[in-house]
């Protein structure tokens, strides 16, 4: 049976890229908790040709739709061809200045391409449309790989307000405290994510790290024992990555 609108969400960077799709299959196809996202993953590459092919014939029907723009340069997105994706992206906004998912996702390209200031931007244009912890999350995001630690923070601060089990949010704003050296506020962090989702190995490996920088070897080697049993990303050939 064939849906509209059905949202999944791929983590990029750290950031959460929005696409809606035509069939509901696929929005519980992909489970990244376990691998640490540094990129779009290669199993979704070429997923989306079918559907690119859909809002090229609506485009072609009718140039002033904002929305097929939106969603096939969001798939260009997820296809890593990321200057079809801008060129779609910039022009839903044109034809929609309030299209929030447009901005987010826009922001999370630029985020990917280190244009962190223009990122910033347009998350911060989605937030005040509506706020919602993804774009809180994602600003947050640019915010961190600008070094702007305390930035980040508060960005994480705002969306657990809004969504107090948010364990990316916990997970990130952890990642933000080690980065500051602040390892025991990190290690609460991580924590929490454990406690929310007892099975997020990249959680268990990062406390670890944060107990190795306090000198707490046993408890970090328990925590890398554990990351291993979840997923062999991190078995301890792998630890040091």
């Amino acid at each position: 049976m064939k849906k509209d609108n059905v949202p999944l969400t791929i983590p990029i960077y750290g950031l959460l890229l929005i696409i809606l799709l035509a069939s509901c299959a696929r929005s519980s196809d992909h489970d990244y908790k376990n691998i640490p996202s540094r990129g779009m993953p290669e199993h979704v590459k070429g997923s989306f040709s079918r559907d690119i092919e859909k809002y090229t014939k609506l485009i072609e029907n009718d140039q002033q739709n904002a929305e097929a723009y939106f969603r096939r340069g969001s798939l260009y997105m997820a296809e890593g061809l990321d200057k079809e994706a801008l060129s779609d992206l910039n022009r839903a906004i044109e034809l929609d200045p309030k299209h929030k998912t447009a901005y987010n996702n826009r922001g999370v390209l630029y985020t990917t391409q280190k244009r962190y200031d223009e990122a910033i931007n347009d998350f911060t244009h989605a937030l005040e449309i509506l706020p919602n912890p993804a774009d809180y999350r994602n600003r947050a995001s640019a915010y961190f790989y600008k070094k702007e630690y305390d930035k980040a923070i508060e960005d994480y601060n705002n969306a657990l307000k809004l969504f107090p089990k948010d364990t990316l949010a916990f997970f990130w704003r952890g990642e933000a405290y080690y980065s500051k050296g602040l390892y025991d506020n990190a290690i609460a962090d991580y924590t929490k994510v454990i406690e929310i989702d007892p099975t997020n190995a990249t959680a268990y490996h990062h406390r670890g790290k944060s107990y190795e920088r306090k000198g707490l070897l046993a408890l970090a080697d328990a925590d890398y024992v554990q990351a291993c049993k979840i997923t062999t990303y991190f078995c301890p050939q792998s630890k040091w990555k």
